[in-house]
């Protein structure tokens, strides 16, 4: 799997796992007196490890997500995501790639950057036609609240269903 398709599973994933969450926290914080001290936590994992995790490909054994990958939920939802992405390659990229080379040749030269409006999951067409850019700008109109940490998720199973859900209809439209 390309690491990009990490890039785009961890960008569905802040709305699928967070989503909710940053609501409940908006209405929260209205509602609720000034905070007092705040909480001494670890800091999240490394966010190459998260985007890795998340997208079900191997991270190194030296992560503090390496334990969660021997979690047979995660090795499922790495199995799912390597055959979706098998067969968006073969149904959707790789005839892409062959319509682009005849026509569209110039997309394949170095960029120094490429801006794109509607990242999220239309993301991984613009990597797609301008793979070589340096920097990629997205924009996005939906806020993507806090970054996900697996090592906080209360149901592993669940989260990783969810987010097999929300990349449903972009790995298979």
């Amino acid at each position: 799997m390309k690491p990009i398709c990490s890039l785009l599973i961890t960008g569905l994933a802040l709305t699928a796992l967070t989503g909710s969450a940053t609501a409940r926290t908006r209405h929260h914080a209205k509602s609720q007196e000034p905070a007092t001290a705040p909480v001494n936590r670890p800091p999240l994992p490394p966010p190459n490890d998260t985007a890795k995790f998340l997208a079900g490909m191997p991270i190194s054994d030296s992560s503090p997500l390496a334990p969660l990958t021997r979690d047979p939920a995660w090795q499922a939802h790495s199995e799912y995501f390597e055959k979706a992405f098998a067969k968006l390659n073969t149904r959707q990229l790789d005839k892409l790639r062959t319509w682009q080379s005849s026509h569209l040749a110039e997309s394949k030269e170095v960029l120094p950057v490429v801006y794109y409006m509607f990242s999220g999951p239309d993301f991984l067409y613009a990597d797609q036609f301008f793979p070589n850019a340096s920097v990629y700008i997205m924009c996005g109109k939906e806020s993507m609240g806090p970054p996900p940490d697996p090592l906080r998720i209360h149901s592993l199973p669940s989260a990783l269903h969810n987010l097999e859900n929300a990349m449903y209809s972009s790995l298979t439209t």
